[in-house]
């Protein structure tokens, strides 16, 4: 039945996820790595694919990739670590490639679903399920971060985007003041990372360059210069320099020594 699969998805990373499969022969090992669940068994029903997905992410303890046949009918769900590796070719040169093991290590769990139709509407049946890992499972903790269990409510984005917008917050004490001030309640899920993608998603580069120049023509009243460099066909804003009223003065006294803050891509 596996040839009739299609639409493979990707699957996830995890950290430090290159260790070598564990032996299966050994009956006490594979006790340990087998899957075991009263409210998980052939014959439950779901009343969604993605209510299916998540209870089956729950039981096998790992991220799964999806595999299915057309419209649906047939899904299978197999541990992220399911297959073998298969060399690909490159045109990168080989001391240039990254130097990465495959997380593929023929792990043998999965589950499998048939699409049922009951009262017009759609259900899943898990009808076979291969309950064995040959590889270390994931904690709850582990679960609870995967890329598909984060997820920011919109009163929290909302919250977030208006602290941002004051500009002088990291990402870091923006959660922190959700997390212990404003939703102390709210269960978090995110991740820093998370968090930044929300501000790079709704930034206005922009407004932010017509604001930071005007700021900077603001500090001339303190003693600031300013240079500035436009494209001439785009009137795009291409390199900026400035340079306070203290500096200008300490390049005076100490001109033998000159600091340079540059920052270029600092969130990443």
């Amino acid at each position: 039945m596996d040839d009739e699969y299609c639409n493979d998805d990707d699957t996830h990373s995890r950290s430090g996820m290159c260790s070598e499969p564990i032996s299966a022969t050994d009956p006490q090992i594979l006790k340990q790595l087998s899957c075991e669940s009263e409210s998980f068994s052939i014959s439950i029903v779901f009343d969604s694919l993605e209510n299916a997905r998540q209870a089956c992410v729950q039981f096998a303890r790992c991220p799964l990739k999806q595999q299915s046949t057309q419209k649906l009918r047939y899904v299978k769900f197999s541990c992220f670590r399911t297959g073998s590796y298969r060399e690909r070719s490159s045109n990168v040169p080989v001391d240039e490639q990254r130097q990465t093991k495959s997380s593929k290590c023929g792990c043998p769990f999965f589950v499998r679903l048939r699409c049922v139709q009951s009262s017009d509407q759609l259900h899943y049946k898990v009808y076979e399920i291969s309950k064995q890992h040959n590889n270390d499972l994931f904690s709850e903790e582990e679960l609870a971060v995967l890329p598909q269990n984060r997820f920011i409510p919109d009163n929290v984005q909302e919250k977030m985007l208006e602290l941002n917008q004051h500009g002088i917050l990291s990402c870091s004490q923006i959660m922190t003041l959700i997390e212990k001030q404003h939703f102390p309640d709210i269960k978090v899920t995110w991740t820093l990372r998370d968090v930044q993608n929300l501000f790079q998603k709704f930034c206005n580069r922009k407004q932010e360059t017509t604001n930071f120049v005007k700021l900077l023509e603001k500090k001339a009243i303190d003693g600031w210069e300013r240079s500035m460099e436009l494209n001439e066909e785009s009137l795009r804003l291409e390199r900026i320099f400035w340079i306070s009223g203290t500096g200008k003065q300490k390049y005076l006294l100490f001109n033998d020594v000159i600091e340079i803050d540059a920052t270029y891509k600092t969130n990443r």
